[in-house]
C-alpha cells in the first residue's frame, strides 16, 4: 500500500472516531460516548460506542444535562424537558434578575452552558497545531501540555450572563471546569492531527528517497 494510501486511511479513521459518536454529558461532568438508540420519558437507552454489539444501557434523564449527536446537533435537559440547542439559547440568552432567579445558575446550568458558548477562542489550539505539524510532534507537546492543564480566561469563555457568573460561585465552577475540559479536547485533538500528519509526510519523504 502507498504511503499516501495510509496517510488518507489514519485521517479517515482519525476523523470518524472523533466525531461519528454521540457524547451523553452527565451532570456528574461525564461524558459517555455511545449511540443513542431511544430517548424515552424519565430515561435515554444507548450503546456503548466501544461495544455497539453489547447491552443497552440507560440513565435517567434527570442525570443528563445534554445529549451531542454525531451529525452536531443537541438536546439539553432542563427540568426534565428536553430543548434544541437553539431554544435553549434563546431561553438562556434573557437577562436575569439576580436576586428573582439566581438560584437558577447551578453548577449543572453552568456545564450545559459552557458546552453551548464556549468555543475555545484563545486557547492554544491553533498553536498547537501549527507546532505539531510544521516541526513535529514532540515540540508539539510543549504547548499541549501547557495550555490544556490551565483554564481559560474569563474573557474567552463566552459567558452569556457574565452578572450570573460573578454572582453564582457554582454556576461560574461548572461553566468553568467544563470550559477547561473543552479547550483541553480541541488542544489534544489538533496535536493529534498535527502529529499524525507530519510523522505521515516524514515517512512519505523517505520513501521517496
Amino acid at each position: 500500500m502507498k504511503p499516501t494510501h495510509i496517510l488518507c486511511i489514519v485521517l479517515c479513521l482519525f476523523a470518524t472516531s472523533i466525531y461519528a459518536q454521540d457524547i451523553i454529558f452527565m451532570k456528574t461532568g461525564e461524558e459517555i460516548k455511545a449511540k443513542v438508540k431511544e430517548v424515552k420519558d424519565k430515561e435515554i437507552s444507548y450503546l456503548k460506542f466501544d461495544n455497539l454489539n453489547g447491552p443497552t444501557y440507560t440513565k435517567l434523564k434527570s442525570e443528563v444535562v445534554m445529549i451531542k449527536y454525531e451529525n452536531g446537533q443537541k438536546d439539553i435537559f432542563a427540568d426534565q424537558k428536553v430543548q434544541t440547542a437553539e431554544s435553549y439559547v434563546e431561553t438562556s440568552a434573557v437577562s436575569v434578575s439576580p436576586l428573582g432567579n439566581a438560584t437558577a445558575y447551578t453548577y449543572e446550568k453552568g456545564i450545559a452552558d459552557a458546552l453551548i458558548y464556549y468555543n475555545g477562542e484563545n486557547s492554544g489550539k491553533t498553536g498547537t497545531l501549527l507546532t505539531s505539524l510544521l516541526i513535529n510532534g514532540l515540540v508539539g507537546l510543549i504547548p499541549a501540555v501547557a495550555c490544556s492543564s490551565t483554564t481559560p480566561k474569563v474573557k474567552n469563555l463566552g459567558v452569556p450572563n457574565m452578572e450570573a457568573y460573578q454572582k453564582n460561585p457554582d454556576y461560574a465552577r461548572g461553566y468553568q471546569t467544563q470550559a477547561k475540559k473543552i479547550k483541553s479536547k480541541k488542544i489534544w485533538k489538533n496535536w493529534g492531527i498535527g502529529t499524525a500528519i507530519s510523522t505521515l509526510v516524514i515517512i512519505i519523504a523517505s520513501n521517496a528517497n
